[in-house]
């Protein structure tokens, strides 16, 4: 059966991808850098939560593992591949950084961190979904249980450093500690999924003036937020005011929805791009972490530099971001239509039972 798409949501989706890579290439703790990383992780988060239902929970697990897991592991291996490919790489590999990728969740050493949102929505969708059963409809409870999650998940990541320090880096394994944080966005997307596949519609009824006095009015608020709470990081566990971040990453999402969903109307061609993206998320959140590093590397050995992730300057942020977009994008389709093939000749589906 074939799903009906919401085209908004795919558009936010391929803007936030974008956002991820342009994150990566800015320098750390810059404005631009501070303000893609208030929001754009919980975004996806929320927006994942939007298309959530309460289902059988066997079901459930095993649907998400095969859509989050399973690719998590591909994109290990392509880690793996490249680590060892590149001398560079290969050399800093270790047993520690065998260790370290294997407790977090989130293959740093192997050069594809970026995965580890993969880990953390299943564990946090997983949980949400456990929630649900258990509480069988009491929503009070559920609301109640999940208040509690958060309280816990925002509480180790003030005090992981002061009391977690018996916990290796004082985190929890396989981010679980981040997971307690993202279920919070997943759920607020979820509870308010009508809101949300209302918007377009509400938003539709404005004139084009007040569509575009309340974006700008959003970017200004989320802008202004994230200059008053300074640099966050939700796999990082940096949160600063924790009511500030929550309420800037909502303030945030809904910057994205409202500018994906003018797109959407007014801008078809603009549109289409982005859904596109949205579309391929996964597999560029997975290609970008590692193609960053392959760039960094080339600078490195063209100038006899030492630039590292997030620590790009000059005319290298631009390059840098061009560099992953155009072989991400690349790369992708050349896996599509892999897949298309392998799957027009019955033998994806056959891999995939």
């Amino acid at each position: 059966m074939k799903i009906n798409r919401i085209e908004w949501l795919d558009v936010s989706k391929g803007i936030g991808i974008i956002l991820v890579i342009i994150g990566h290439c800015v320098y750390l703790g810059g404005g631009m850098h501070n303000w893609i990383f208030s929001f754009h992780m919980p975004m996806f988060f929320i927006l994942s939560g939007v298309l959530i239902r309460k289902e059988n929970l066997n079901t459930f697990v095993k649907k998400r593992f095969k859509s989050l897991i399973v690719p998590y592991f591909v994109f290990c291996l392509v880690g793996l591949i490249v680590t060892f490919v590149i001398p560079v790489f290969r050399i800093k590999y270790n047993i520690h950084g065998l260790l370290y990728d294997l407790y977090m969740g989130s293959p740093d050493y192997i050069n594809i961190s970026s995965i580890w949102f993969l880990v953390c929505l299943f564990i946090a969708s997983v949980i949400l979904q456990i929630i649900f059963t258990i509480c069988n409809n009491n929503q009070k409870i559920e609301l109640c249980i999940l208040v509690v999650i958060g309280i816990v998940g925002f509480s180790f990541a003030q005090l992981r450093e002061k009391y977690f320090l018996f916990l290796p880096v004082c985190r929890l394994p396989c981010n679980i500690d981040v997971s307690c944080i993202a279920i919070i966005f997943l759920s607020f997307g979820f509870y308010f999924s009508k809101f949300f596949l209302k918007l377009e519609i509400n938003f539709s009824l404005l004139n084009i003036r007040r569509k575009y006095l309340l974006s700008i009015l959003l970017l200004i608020i989320s802008i202004f937020l994230s200059i008053i709470n300074g640099r966050v990081n939700l796999h990082g566990l940096i949160f600063n005011n924790v009511v500030l971040y929550i309420i800037e990453s909502i303030v945030g999402t809904l910057t994205i929805i409202f500018v994906s969903i003018m797109l959407q109307n007014s801008a078809i061609f603009i549109s289409k791009i982005f859904v596109w993206f949205g579309k391929n998320s996964l597999k560029i959140l997975g290609l970008q972490a590692v193609l960053i590093r392959i760039y960094i590397v080339a600078a490195n050995n063209f100038e006899q530099a030492e630039y590292e992730l997030y620590y790009l300057k000059g005319k290298h942020i631009v390059l840098a971001l061009l560099f992953v977009l155009v072989f991400s994008c690349l790369i992708t389709c050349i896996v599509n239509t892999v897949l298309l093939k392998l799957s027009q000749r019955g033998i994806f589906s056959l891999i995939t039972k």
